[in-house]
């Protein structure tokens, strides 16, 4: 299936993921190491981001015309869109479920 975005588009997008990665990552240090006063914003956004990747993932999952399954680095079988199994749809769900959760938290981590 040919993508629906051109290559600079594509490559646009990455150096924004990379940019949202080096964020959280910062957001992350300054949890651990940073002033008592910005610990919990910073712990907030690495919540808010993480569950922000998540989330895109499971779209990503869901709306791509075939799912692939195997080992790490090795891809196994295809399955086409319409023949997906119960167990994507459950981890599909429950992975929604909880980045919606950590979204929150995250969101509420931010605003107090």
């Amino acid at each position: 299936m040919p993508s629906l975005l051109s290559t600079e588009s594509r490559k646009l997008l990455g150096y924004a993921l990379l940019v949202f990665l080096i964020v959280i990552l910062g957001a992350f240090v300054g949890s651990f190491i940073g002033p008592p006063s910005i610990k919990k914003s910073c712990l907030g956004v690495v919540l808010a981001g993480i569950s922000l990747l998540m989330l895109a993932g499971c779209i990503r999952a869901i709306f791509t015309g075939v799912y692939k399954y195997g080992k790490l680095g090795v891809w196994g079988d295809e399955i086409k869109k319409e023949n997906r199994p119960f167990g994507f749809w459950f981890v599909i769900t429950f992975s929604c479920i909880f980045s919606i959760i950590m979204l929150m938290l995250g969101i509420s981590m931010l605003l107090s």
